[in-house]
């Protein structure tokens, strides 16, 4: 037969800050949760699996320097999504200083989209860009006049 091993990452979206993560029992014990629920879905799952990893918030707070082990850089409740993020008087990729841009995972359309924030933001400053020549030739064009 062939042999054959596969490396799986599995990211937990909403893992509470506040559990005890520095007891490795209850982590592993969380982890045996989540392979549950994955083993309901995709039978046998268990059986191929000869290793993990766990890191709970507070180690990606430590190892990656992330607030709160959040990788999303906000939480994903329903008054910080889509383009509420970061928050509604901030979204939309603009900052309240000029000329300010915000881009990143705590942005629309968050984290787990590579790069989608940055071109989204992107696109919002070659617009703001364009929008401020053209105000530009406009007011030369009235000096001129």
């Amino acid at each position: 037969g062939t042999s054959w091993s596969a490396v799986a990452g599995i990211i937990v979206q909403h893992a509470p800050y506040s559990l005890p993560w520095s007891n490795e029992s209850f982590k592993q014990q969380y982890v045996n949760k989540i392979f549950s629920g994955i083993e309901d879905y995709m039978p046998g799952f268990r059986e191929l699996v000869f290793g993990n990893e766990a890191l709970s918030p507070h180690d990606i707070e430590r190892v990656f320097g992330v607030h709160h082990g959040n990788m999303s850089h906000c939480a994903l409740t329903v008054d910080q999504m889509y383009y509420l993020r970061p928050a509604k008087q901030f979204s939309r990729y603009r900052s309240p200083l000029s000329q300010l841009y915000i881009c990143g995972s705590g942005t629309h359309p968050g984290g787990g989209a590579g790069g989608a924030s940055g071109r989204n933001c992107a696109q919002v400053l070659l617009q703001d860009i364009k929008s401020r020549s053209e105000g530009d030739a406009v007011q030369r064009g009235l000096r001129n006049f």
